[in-house]
């Protein structure tokens, strides 16, 4: 966005709103985590995360749309035309497999078939069958890279539940915040 013209404070706070719009849209971690602590039907919480991700979407498009306009940012180039229903579909046909995997995850556990457990392992075998197989993108330092970061997401998810049940504890007590400090410092070793 920056090579296009974009300020970069602009650009950051069209990627931090996107980041937001993806917590909604499932399959999302975020609605897993929910669910799986708060004892909540992922499905549900997923089929209840599509209208308003969606009207998310379409609100920040409208927005950057509005504000791009008027401040003069990535003046759209005349010679480019737009793209034909032919061109759409011819991507919509190489995207399938991507396009129905949040559909296909949301039937799976809303009929039944499977558990919000294992449509997470069904979800990172279908990313890695696509990855490697169907799109051919995904070669061994990918996957390398892929676990490393999923540790460290892990690890940092991990860290915040641990800090969540001892602000918990002393919120419930009636203790300080210097006493949650400590207690965090104590069980993080």
């Amino acid at each position: 966005m920056t090579e296009r013209g974009y300020p970069k404070g602009y650009s950051c706070a069209v990627l931090c709103l996107t980041s937001l719009i993806t917590a909604t849209i499932p399959p999302s971690l975020g609605l897993i985590l929910y669910g799986f602590v708060g004892n909540v039907s992922i499905g549900r919480l997923f089929i209840a995360g599509l209208i308003p991700g969606i009207l998310m979407c379409l609100a920040l498009m409208g927005t950057v749309w509005w504000t791009s306009k008027k401040a003069g940012y990535d003046i759209p180039d005349e010679s480019v035309k737009a793209p034909s229903a032919g061109e759409l579909l011819t991507c919509a046909k190489e995207c399938f497999f991507a396009l129905i995997f949040p559909v296909l995850l949301i039937l799976l556990i809303r009929f039944g078939l499977c558990t919000s457990t294992e449509a997470g392992a069904f979800a990172v075998m279908y990313a890695l069958l696509c990855g490697t197989v169907i799109y051919h993108e995904l070669n061994w330092d990918g996957f390398v890279q892929s676990l490393k970061d999923s540790v460290v997401d892990t690890g940092g998810i991990i860290f915040n539940y641990c800090d969540v049940g001892n602000f918990q504890l002393c919120s419930y007590c009636g203790e300080s915040t210097h006493s949650f400090g400590r207690r965090t410092a104590e069980s993080h070793g």
